[in-house]
């Protein structure tokens, strides 16, 4: 059995709660911390923001430099497609691929799609 003197209770002595303020202190508490969480947010947003602007600059369509001698400037026709310039310009014995490969390396293209008016520089042709 226990006797009153072995059982101890683990709530005496127990620190009191501290007393919540009231009044305006509470107000200014709470307008502190949701303008502290929004402040957080403006700066989250803002660097989210800036960074995509960033990446966007890179992404965006890169201008090739002027053509150089043995180049020439063409300008994309309606329903041309990259493989038939490749085919017009291409010098006799190369590889239609490695045309096209240079023509879209040249241009900075990331795809085989063309817009019409769109210029493009190429080789000059190669009979």
């Amino acid at each position: 059995m226990m006797n009153s003197l072995s059982y101890r209770s683990i709530h005496n002595g127990a620190k009191k709660a501290p007393e919540r303020r009231t009044g305006e202190s509470t107000v200014v508490s709470n307008l502190r911390r949701h303008f502290v969480k929004f402040f957080a947010a403006a700066i989250v947003f803002v660097v989210l923001f800036s960074g995509m602007l960033i990446v966007q600059s890179y992404a965006s369509e890169s201008h090739p430099a002027p053509a150089a001698e043995g180049e020439r400037i063409i300008s994309v026709s309606s329903g041309d497609t990259l493989w038939e310039i490749a085919r017009r310009v291409q010098p006799q014995g190369t590889d239609l691929r490695e045309v096209v490969y240079e023509i879209k390396l040249r241009n900075g293209l990331s795809s085989s799609v063309l817009r019409s008016g769109q210029t493009l520089i190429v080789p000059e042709q190669m009979d």
